[in-house]
């Protein structure tokens, strides 16, 4: 059966929508630890996912076994009938729609020479991390006529080298295609900062200016994106609940959610319900300017959607925090006295509602004195509210960085970050 074939046999049982996607990929892993290979894999998979609505009731389910199609939707069908209606569901998207064009990128390479270059680079360091390679196919098609299709690549490696037990230097290279795809320049900075960062002593509590490089603001923008999705603002575990329209963040601060972009790994032609994905501003000029939406959540917010379905929760695709005018260097200028973080883990909120949150500093964290890097420190925690920080950001840097990794699991552009009066507190007693 094709998605088409789904769609009918689901509106013959009853329903009143429907969309069903089957995805094909192709997924290559290598992990590395102690500069030897650990793991190799490949998975193929095949993937039909359906949701289903009728009478207002909503179920979704995802089939591996073409063979258990039908009878997996005759079971979809019977157990919608026993649900709940969700009031608060107010259908899935209609109408005609251009896609752009298909993009064709490659990303075929000999992981094992990349692997290779990684373990030279180190040299006496100790390297560890994983390396993926990514293909897919995509099918959609929707009971309100929507069909279409779509193709991607991915290529990413994380990495991390040891220099010794406390001196670690973590960086990541991501991309659709292999022009942008820069594993070797990952490496050397991972052990750039491996290196500054031998001999670290404890950090010490009290309110620091601090400068973020892209793969820390990777972490902090992923759980900042999530809180725009209107599923989660309307579940009340956004701190942007009814501040559309109010002052959010720093005026320099320009966030947009941009399915579009040819370079982005969350790019695509259409989102979870066919709609043509779009560039979507978030903030602007610090004014929160839009949730993200499908068309369930738009039609309740009386706004039109983003194109950001799932078809539970809205979700972003890539989030692109416009760059600043600092060089790294006039950013450690302008910092003078404070932190410079280069990676970080453990993201928590304490309050969902009201932004308060920590997350523990990892690998190279450096004391900046003077505008200049002078010595690493350790056992850092930052423990503080991610509105207010949004709204002390001073500074931004003129270049990007694409960052994804398990940390930041949603795909972003960010420039370097300086943040002014921020809390910090140990991480150990």
């Amino acid at each position: 059966m094709n998605c088409g074939d789904v769609v009918q046999k689901c509106l013959d049982l009853g329903a009143d929508d429907v969309v069903c996607s089957n995805v094909i990929s192709r997924r290559k892993q290598i992990r590395f630890a102690n500069n030897e290979i650990t793991a190799s894999k490949v998975w193929d998979s095949s993937t039909m996912r359906i949701f289903v609505a009728k009478d207002k009731k909503v179920v979704a389910n995802s089939i591996r076994d073409i063979n258990e199609m039908e009878s997996a939707i005759e079971r979809m069908m019977k157990y919608i009938n026993v649900l709940e209606p969700k009031e608060e569901y107010y259908g899935i998207a209609s109408g005609k729609y251009s896609y752009s064009e298909l993009q064709e990128e490659g990303t075929t390479v000999q992981e094992e020479d990349v692997i290779e270059s990684v373990f030279s680079i180190a040299d006496q360091y100790r390297a560890a991390g994983v390396l993926y390679n990514h293909k897919s196919e995509t099918e959609i098609a929707t009971s309100t006529g929507l069909n279409s299709y779509d193709k991607g690549s991915a290529i990413e490696i994380s990495v991390r080298m040891f220099a010794d037990k406390q001196a670690s230097g973590h960086s990541v290279s991501c991309a659709r295609n292999l022009k942008d795809f820069k594993p070797d320049a990952a490496c050397n900075e991972a052990r750039e900062i491996a290196t500054m960062a031998l001999g670290p002593s404890a950090g010490k509590e009290g309110r620091y200016d601090i400068l973020l490089s892209p793969l820390c603001m990777g972490n902090l923008i992923d759980h900042i994106a999530f809180q725009t999705s209107a599923f989660y603002v309307d579940s009340g575990l956004s701190f942007f609940k009814d501040k559309i329209g109010e002052n959010v963040a720093s005026d320099i601060v320009h966030l947009y959610d941009d399915g579009t972009r040819k370079d982005g790994l969350g790019s695509s032609r259409f989102d979870d319900e066919g709609v043509p994905t779009k560039n979507t501003p978030i903030i602007e000029g610090g004014i929160l300017r839009t949730y993200l939406h499908n068309t369930s959540t738009a039609k309740k917010h009386g706004v039109e959607t983003t194109a950001n379905a799932g078809l539970v929760a809205p979700e972003p695709t890539n989030v692109v925090l416009r760059e600043g005018d600092r060089s790294f260097e006039e950013l450690l200028e302008e910092l003078d006295n404070g932190l410079y973080i280069t990676n970080n883990w453990y993201t928590r909120f304490q309050n969902y509602s009201n932004g308060d949150f920590s997350t523990i500093p990892r690998d190279g964290i450096f004391l900046v004195e003077g505008g200049e890097i002078r010595s690493p420190i350790k056992e850092i925690r930052i423990s503080d509210n991610m509105q207010r920080l949004l709204m002390n950001i001073t500074a931004l840097g003129n270049e990007s960085r694409h960052i994804h990794w398990w940390e930041a699991e949603t795909p972003c552009f960010t420039p370097h970050v300086l943040m002014r009066d921020v809390n910090i507190t140990r991480s150990r007693g």
